[in-house]
């Protein structure tokens, strides 16, 4: 690829930026049919189709498991018809980029009326455009558009005046070409990550069970209660208005997932700040999500840090054991989010969809299958390597990720060249 540098001379000014002389801006709805064909109310009622629907997309692709349904028995959002090179693209909740490209050759695929339908005209690139739809130039139009909705949505007609940057159809095939070769590395990338996470899975099945076991140990499993080994099961305070103390790391419901955490900065604590040691976390805490959505209620995380001052939401709670418990916990957190252990504490759960909780009785109610000190450590050990590995992975997957979007950025704008 040779590359050109942006000067202004040879680049002219529009309302998207400064482009290349030769490129165009045009509307979408000059390059292409916007919801081109539909199913009509008078369809065979047998007519069976695969069905698409907005979470069927992640990260620009169609899933493989899609429902297959006869005209009677879908919803009656299915109607947008589908062929090779159509473009899906949200129209609700358009920002969260709910958008794909049909590539393969295709019959009886159906659409969600949630999606707007996007068939190119000839002399243009579909490929290109599907690229171009994630780009900030594009997301920029969207927002404007969305911008202090309650319920963020976009018609048709306004997905028809969205505007698009051109170059000639050749340069067009061409970027989309190199990104192509990009997503390639990203999906090789993405197949490997989630054949270790399978492989992890796997793991965790056989030896957080004992169905296999490590050289050397031989002593016998024994089942004991979770109240058994707790000697600590602690909720957390009240702190739902505490982000104006932004010196402190907050822990809240929503930032805990199946084994870790996620923290926006943190900064040191002030050092005037009056707070209870009972909010002093150390390394190998474990915090239960005992009241959420029926999803999220359940969730287990292991606190990786050294002593730390942590305010937590008071449906959070905070677990330490006994001496039968290897000291940094790895075991345990390991075992609470196995589909054993997720698959009891989801027995646990009483309320609704929206609203459920585990109590602290219920809770000491968790069996766990104990093995020796020595072993738990061996066990721990292996799958925090796995974990380590796919946490390699996926910072090589970010990194992919990122150069990709930076190269979206030029060759989409025209500010890199490539020559034809």
């Amino acid at each position: 690829m040779s590359i050109i540098t942006e000067n202004k001379k040879g680049y002219k000014k529009t309302k998207l930026g400064w482009i290349p002389e030769g490129w165009l801006v045009e509307k979408l709805g000059a390059i292409s049919q916007i919801d081109k064909s539909s199913l009509s109310n008078n369809t065979d009622e047998n007519y069976s189709f695969h069905y698409v629907s907005l979470s069927n997309i992640e990260n620009g692709k169609i899933s493989n498991e899609l429902d297959f349904l006869k005209f009677k028995d879908a919803p009656s959002r299915a109607r947008r018809k589908l062929k090779r090179n159509s473009i899906l693209l949200a129209t609700v909740r358009p920002n969260l980029q709910s958008f794909s490209i049909v590539e393969k050759e295709t019959r009886n695929l159906i659409a969600s009326t949630g999606f707007a339908i996007i068939d190119c005209y000839e002399n243009y690139s579909s490929k290109y455009l599907f690229y171009y739809i994630f780009s900030y130039q594009l997301t920029k139009q969207i927002d404007a558009l969305i911008v202090g909705s309650n319920y963020p949505a976009i018609n048709s007609s306004e997905v028809k005046k969205l505007k698009i940057i051109l170059p000639p159809l050749s340069e067009q095939q061409k970027i989309a070409k190199i990104l192509s070769t990009w997503d390639k590395a990203i999906d090789k990338l993405s197949q490997l990550i989630t054949q270790k996470e399978k492989y992890k899975k796997g793991l965790m099945q056989v030896l957080l069970t004992g169905k296999v076991r490590f050289d050397g140990f031989t002593e016998e499993w024994g089942e004991v209660k979770l109240g058994d080994v707790l000697v600590e099961g602690k909720l957390g305070g009240n702190y739902e208005n505490s982000e104006s103390n932004t010196g402190i790391p907050l822990m809240k419901m929503g930032n805990l997932d199946r084994g870790k955490f996620k923290f926006n900065k943190i900064e040191n604590t002030s050092s005037n700040l009056n707070y209870d040691k009972e909010f002093i976390l150390k390394e190998g805490d474990l915090l239960f999500n005992t009241r959420n959505t029926l999803d999220l209620v359940g969730k287990v995380a292991i606190w990786r840090q050294e002593l730390t001052i942590a305010l937590y939401n008071s449906n959070l709670m905070r677990m330490r054991f006994d001496e039968r418990i290897e000291t940094t916990n790895r075991f345990m957190n390991y075992y609470f989010n196995s589909y054993l252990g997720i698959k009891q504490l989801k027995s646990f759960a009483i309320g609704t969809t929206s609203v459920a909780a585990i109590y602290t009785r219920d809770l000491k109610r968790f069996k766990v299958l104990l093995p020796s000190i020595k072993e738990q450590k061996k066990i721990a050990s292996v799958l925090t390597f796995a974990d380590a590995t796919i946490e390699k992975l996926n910072a090589q997957l970010e990194v992919l990720q990122n150069q990709k979007k930076g190269l979206m950025q030029e060759l989409l704008t025209g500010k890199t060249r490539v020559k034809i």
